[in-house]
């Protein structure tokens, strides 16, 4: 009988596990700048490295790494852009090992651009004049 339990306790456990995932959360170390607000963080991956500055006019900017990141992934992430209202500024390009694609809401441009043989991304994000 405490196997019984003690299985079903597991599968609950599990089976909650995953529907979090799947709810949108975000990948660990994900930046929680001001800045960063209302762009939604990747499903996958690794954060390996953000920068959030100024450029030379004073307009705020970010860069943010994500290894561990497949051409794939990318795909699912402009969905969560467009779900999120994001409008597509340059569309989908494949030039040799990089994949690209630049989105906007009111107040940001965002740009991706993934590495299909490191299996990286980098997300720029820079202030919309």
């Amino acid at each position: 009988m405490k196997k019984t339990i003690r299985f079903v306790f597991v599968a609950i456990m599990l089976l909650s596990t995953l529907m979090v995932s799947a709810c949108g959360a975000k990948i660990e170390n994900w930046p929680e700048d001001k800045f960063l607000r209302g762009v939604p963080s990747v499903q996958t991956g690794v954060m390996s490295g953000c920068v959030v500055s100024e450029d030379a006019q004073g307009k705020p900017y970010a860069l943010i790494k994500v290894a561990e990141f497949t051409v794939s992934d990318m795909s699912d992430y402009i969905r969560i852009l467009k779900d999120k209202g994001w409008e597509m500024l340059y569309s989908q390009m494949v030039v040799g090992d990089t994949v690209t694609y630049s989105a906007y809401n009111k107040d940001k441009i965002i740009h991706l651009v993934c590495n299909k043989v490191k299996n990286e991304l980098s997300i720029e994000v820079e202030q919309r004049d």
